[in-house]
């Protein structure tokens, strides 16, 4: 993976709604520009904290724990069934974290851009069907060497082989988790 420069980037901010306003949540069109008919969404997973037995406790009644128990995960299908929601392409975290009261604590919610490297894999395989080889990741609030330049946020563009994907995680240039496909 190489830095290249943003104004690589330029046609798809133009072409993309602003995050800027009250915060419903990521949306195609802040990622997606409106030539593209088809895209696919990829929910990130949420989870089940199995050691939770009474699912009407909220997170904001109680003081997080220091480490989280052991968990699995949940499908959108079943929480949509069991909170009344439609599964419709409109669906998110934000849909279940935005519920009156807010978040049950036997649920834990994934960051947004974030995915567990085993289903990153099965992703990026899955991807490359689809592309010719090259692929561009777009960072912001990336947490990386080059992330605060002058007092500011820089958002960073990275161009490289979808193989690279998985390795980049571990490049020096990364610190933490960022917007890449995987977890370790």
């Amino acid at each position: 993976m190489k830095q290249v420069s943003l104004e690589l980037f330029n046609w798809i901010q133009e072409e993309t709604d602003s995050l800027e306003g009250e915060w419903r949540g990521s949306q195609v069109s802040h990622i997606i520009p409106k030539r593209y008919t088809h895209y696919c969404k990829i929910l990130h997973p949420m989870q089940r904290d199995i050691q939770i037995k009474d699912e009407t406790l909220l997170w904001r009644d109680g003081e997080p724990p220091l480490e989280l128990n052991p968990r699995e995960k949940i499908r959108y299908q079943e929480l949509c069934r069991k909170y009344g929601f439609n599964y419709t392409k409109e669906i998110s975290t934000h849909s279940f974290t935005s519920m009156p009261g807010g978040l049950p604590r036997y649920l834990i919610a994934p960051e947004e851009g974030f995915i567990p490297i085993e289903d990153a894999d099965v992703l990026a395989r899955e991807l490359e069907k689809y592309t010719s080889g090259m692929v561009y990741y777009y960072f912001t609030y990336m947490k990386g060497q080059a992330f605060w330049k002058n007092g500011a946020v820089e958002d960073l563009l990275y161009e490289g082989d979808l193989d690279e994907v998985l390795d980049f995680y571990d490049s020096p240039v990364v610190h933490g988790k960022t917007n890449l496909l995987v977890e370790r």
